[in-house]
């Protein structure tokens, strides 16, 4: 290959790497509709907990509301090794730091709005009961989803999944939540386990509907392609959401002692954009062996 050539090869990699991984960037982030990480916020407990933290960024239009047993936590600082769940083809890591509940009883234990969205929605999240789990009784009742601003701070007008369902003990459940006992749910068969992560999965969407009226969960999915995933889904119930504006959480029949952990929450529009949402890291690595490629290139031509 001769000198010319091998400089314009140089240049269609740099370019290549560049462009690309931009693109890739710009993709993943316009699906990402909002994500929390908890990694910038201090480690305060009580009325300096998470509620209102957090402002307008990363997707989200306002500050956490959020009880006062609500807080932040330093992974190691509370025994736990970090929160993550590694899959089949991807990784979700939680970092050093996480929200860490332990409160009683609160129909509205936390939430926080973000934009409106009126097509279908996806939320990811990840999940850990350190303590309280007793196999042999009804568990903690632990329910996170979306739902829009009219049922704040209610669970009605939602898309959820649960644990400790009031018949069959410590299984994760799916449930389309019209108002009050106007409920549609779908038992999994699988049960919470102490100490175990879990990373979860909600799809709410409509099914020829002008609202909301169809939900799919998943438990620790493992593949990059949507469709090669097993999905939860109880019958359709039609919401009166026509929009979805906020990711909520609810807790009932929490003993004193128990802790439950929860991190990495993503808001997206698509699959990917809540279970392989690109690492900085990866991003900038690429853009450094591009723009070096590119440096080089230059060097050659300058010197001839």
């Amino acid at each position: 290959m001769s000198f010319e050539n091998r400089s314009q090869c140089l240049w269609a990699v740099a370019g290549f790497l560049v462009g690309g991984m931009a693109m890739s960037a710009s993709s993943a982030s316009a699906a990402l509709i909002a994500s929390e990480s908890f990694e910038t916020y201090s480690t305060e407990t009580g009325s300096n907990g998470l509620a209102g933290k957090g402002g307008v960024g990363n997707g989200w239009t306002g500050d956490w509301s959020a009880v006062p047993g609500v807080t932040v936590v330093d992974i190691n600082g509370v025994g736990q090794p970090t929160l993550s769940y590694v899959g089949t083809e991807f990784t979700v890591n939680g970092g050093t730091k996480a929200a860490q509940i332990a409160s009683g009883n609160e129909n509205h234990l936390m939430s926080r709005a973000f934009a409106a969205q009126s097509d279908t929605v996806y939320m990811s999240m990840l999940l850990k009961q350190t303590v309280g789990v007793d196999p042999s009784s009804q568990t903690d009742f632990i329910q996170f989803g979306l739902t829009d601003t009219t049922a704040v701070p209610n669970i009605d007008q939602s898309g959820t999944f649960n644990t400790g369902n009031a018949t069959n003990n410590n299984r994760f459940a799916a449930r389309l939540i019209a108002e009050g006992a106007d409920v549609s749910t779908v038992q999994t068969g699988t049960n919470i386990v102490e100490g175990q992560a879990y990373f979860l999965v909600l799809r709410l969407s409509k099914s020829s509907s002008a609202t909301y009226n169809h939900l799919d969960f998943a438990i620790n999915p493992n593949n990059l392609t949507e469709s090669s995933n097993t999905f939860f889904s109880p019958a359709n119930k039609a919401l009166t959401a026509s929009e979805i504006t906020t990711f909520i959480g609810r807790l009932a029949r929490m003993d004193a002692g128990d802790t439950i952990l929860v991190d990495e929450i993503r808001i997206g529009s698509d699959w990917t954009s809540v279970v392989a949402v690109p690492e900085p890291g990866s991003l900038s690595m690429a853009a450094i062996a591009g723009a070096s490629l590119l440096s080089r290139r230059r060097r050659i031509v300058a010197a001839s």
